[in-house]
């Protein structure tokens, strides 16, 4: 092929001198270095950049969360040994901690403007903040307590004294400082609110499942929830303290009905009514005023109420509504509000609320305070009983409340013809039972105060202990 038959720019190349052809290459070469090269010193000054401005930084972040977490874990370590001191010293180490990584993300500043990675680093900025308002919370709630530290058991901070007190000593204290933490409540009441506004602005959505096996969106979401929980707790804890005084008689008296559920024969709000006491509670002392069984208390219900239909198809030999009976909705409020007006038609006292209690918290009580001893009838303990397997006191509480049934009087003689087997013991029980237990518990020295505080909250909390009461705003207080 001749160099006619090439296209001009091939031939052009083709007719120039072999040096210049080889020049040419050399440039071409040359050319492509220095752009690879200039090309391979922006990935390295660009790993510089990132290696110096993300990396670093961002292995610092990475260090600082961890030992963050680490600081937060041993705080549950002195909660659950009800170490106020140590908690607080936990606390300030948990702020030098947030104070770290607050100073690990700010080199990171930069990156707020890029996507994905500015919304990590928001994120970031309102976790700590609301970190340290909840710390801030956390501080303000141990001061506080402070001064009902050894009351509620919990060690390092106690000012109420030697701890020779006794629990009734220690309930006229709290009743008389109790206005001392009303502000102090709606100042962690603040702070949880501020730190709640802060993690509201985080969407766990936003998050991956998991990282290496850390479930990430769902312990986010978990805290977010847990936060809220708090606040609301906090909300509503004020009602409740406001009420505390007129609750445990502070100013004037105050008088219960107190019943007592048989929870081995369930009904919907926990047992059986069978029996009561009224007591009175005068600045947190509690004393016993009567005691009797149900079914004397029905004896004075001459009202013939049409039974609901459940009894009537269950127990079809009881065709009215009995006062033991009214207890028939889960609610305990929606029952009480049944039972008190028609406990009322029977010319029984006025009381000023309702306290219904089961066996089991006979038997939490027995178990802090040992056995007890009821004069006349015997002695009672939570140890195990082998003719049941049970605790002995559970076992002598169905003893006298065992053959549950209607009592039925001859019309013409109105001598009782049908009772069941301990009708009548009951009253000669229920009473000294009550006024032994809770003589018992009001004696208890410092030792035994913090297991006292925590079976009367989970109690409550297990409905094992409920509450009604006739002044709206107390009884919505316990509510909430």
């Amino acid at each position: 092929m001749t160099n006619q038959n090439l296209s001009p720019l091939v031939r052009s190349f083709a007719d120039q001198p072999l040096d210049q052809k080889a020049t040419q290459r050399h440039n071409s070469v040359s050319g492509f270095m220095k752009f690879a090269i200039g090309i391979l010193i922006f990935f390295i000054a660009l790993g510089l950049v990132g290696f110096v401005f993300v990396f670093i930084p961002a292995k610092g972040v990475y260090g600082a969360v961890k030992q963050l977490e680490s600081s937060g874990a041993q705080v549950a370590t002195y909660i659950k040994a009800q170490d106020l001191a140590g908690t607080q010293k936990q606390f300030a180490q948990i702020k030098s901690d947030l104070d770290n990584l607050d100073a690990k993300l700010k080199p990171l500043a930069w990156t707020q403007v890029l996507p994905v990675v500015g919304h990590y680093y928001k994120d970031a900025g309102h976790a700590v903040v609301a970190a340290n308002e909840i710390l801030a919370a956390g501080n303000i709630t141990i001061d506080a307590i402070a001064p009902y530290a050894d009351i509620v058991g919990l060690k390092g901070l106690a000012t109420t004294g030697d701890g020779a007190k006794t629990a009734e000593d220690r309930i006229n204290f709290i009743l008389n400082t109790l206005d001392k933490i009303k502000p102090q409540l709606n100042q962690i009441g603040q702070r949880l609110t501020n730190a709640r506004k802060e993690m509201d602005q985080i969407d766990p959505s936003g998050y991956p499942e998991s990282v290496r096996g850390v479930k990430v969106r769902e312990k986010l979401t978990l805290g977010i929830s847990l936060l809220d929980q708090a606040t609301s707790l906090v909300t509503d804890a004020k009602p409740l303290l406001e009420s505390a005084p007129y609750i445990l008689g502070l100013n004037s008296p105050r008088k219960y009905l107190m019943i007592f559920q048989n929870d081995a024969e369930l009904r919907p709000t926990g047992g059986f009514m069978t029996a009561y006491a009224l007591i009175s509670v005068n600045k947190g002392k509690i004393s016993t005023l009567a005691s009797d069984d149900i079914y004397a208390l029905d004896d004075k219900f001459t009202k013939n109420i049409t039974a609901p239909d459940a009894i009537l198809k269950y127990l079809p030999k009881v065709p009215y509504w009995n006062l033991r009976d009214m207890n028939l909705s889960p609610d305990f409020k929606v029952s009480m509000d049944t039972f008190y007006p028609n406990y009322k038609l029977t010319g029984s006292p006025d009381v000023d609320g309702i306290i219904a209690i089961d066996t089991q918290v006979l038997v939490d009580l027995l178990k802090i305070t040992g056995p007890i001893g009821v004069s006349g009838i015997g002695n009672f303990s939570a140890e195990n009983d082998k003719r049941c397997n049970c605790p002995q006191v559970f076992y002598e509480l169905e003893l006298f409340a065992d053959v549950e049934g209607p009592v039925v009087w001859d019309s013409v003689s109105g001598q009782i013809i049908v009772k069941p087997k301990n009708y009548g013991e009951r009253k000669s029980f229920i009473g000294p039972m009550m006024y032994s237990v809770l003589s018992n518990v009001m004696a208890q020295p410092k030792s035994k105060m913090g297991l006292l505080f925590q079976s009367g909250m989970e109690l409550i909390q297990r409905k094992h202990i409920q509450f009604y009461f006739l002044d709206k705003n107390t009884q919505a207080a316990v509510e909430s």
